[in-house]
């Protein structure tokens, strides 16, 4: 399985198909694994990548502050790729949305899935959920932390893939707040983006995300916005065929 070095630290990453390129970006406590679904189905056509974000998964963790716009810059450059599409969940997409703006001539086009936005502070968590994350956090207790990520994150359940890769990623719990980002943030320089953006969301995702999903049409020139219906905040792991098809189109 390939390692790339990455401005100091080793980054795992799965590399298949030829054609244009698409990277997919992880969301929190999830890895690369979430886009298991896709990487078939995009590398018939296209050159598929995906990774693991520092501290995930199979890649190391970082002792020292660092960007993960820079570290994915330095991938496209080892994997000598000029240009690719973006596909990013959550986090993910935060971070995709991120590289647009700082590198707009990498960008071919831009898919933030339930995505984050830098700059955008929301609320997910109710006093009760807050006061058993503050619990669990004190009591070094990984596994409860989980288990209410995927309370707030995965109503619809947690069986399968994503408990498996949420639960095997605990250890994120821990690493701290090494990421350096974007400043000025995101959130106000939307209007910045040229990239073919489509935006897509889950209509039982947390609030914060669907207004974030409204921003990300409304302030993005010409981006267009697809609601997947009754699903929540990983919709390319809850109705995958749906996700490539409209991704793909």
């Amino acid at each position: 399985m390939p390692y790339a070095e990455v401005n100091g630290t080793q980054l795992w990453y799965e590399d298949s198909g030829t054609g244009p390129a698409v990277v997919f970006l992880h969301a929190g406590l999830m890895d690369a694994r979430m886009w298991a679904p896709q990487l078939p189905a995009f590398s018939a056509d296209h050159r598929a990548i995906a990774f693991d974000l520092r501290g995930y998964g199979r890649s190391d963790p970082s002792e020292r502050s660092y960007s993960p716009t820079d570290d994915l810059l330095a991938l496209l450059d080892t994997l000598e790729i000029d240009s690719a599409a973006l596909v990013g969940c959550s986090m993910g997409g935060a971070i995709a949305i991120d590289f647009t703006l700082e590198h707009p001539e990498r960008v071919q086009a831009l898919v933030p899935v339930a995505s984050g936005l830098g700059g955008f502070s929301f609320r997910a968590y109710s006093d009760e959920q807050i006061a058993r994350a503050e619990a669990s956090e004190a009591k070094g207790d990984l596994a409860a932390s989980v288990e209410l990520w995927l309370e707030v994150w995965a109503p619809l359940g947690s069986d399968g893939p994503i408990g498996e890769i949420a639960r095997h990623n605990a250890q994120v719990f821990e690493l701290g707040d090494f990421e350096l980002e974007l400043d000025p943030p995101a959130a106000g320089r939307l209007d910045e983006i040229r990239a073919p953006t489509l935006v897509v969301v889950g209509d039982r995702d947390v609030a914060g995300i669907l207004e974030i999903a409204g921003l990300l049409e409304t302030e993005i020139r010409g981006a267009d916005k697809v609601v997947m219906h009754g699903l929540d905040h990983l919709p390319s792991l809850r109705a995958p065929d749906e996700f490539n098809r409209l991704a793909l189109g």
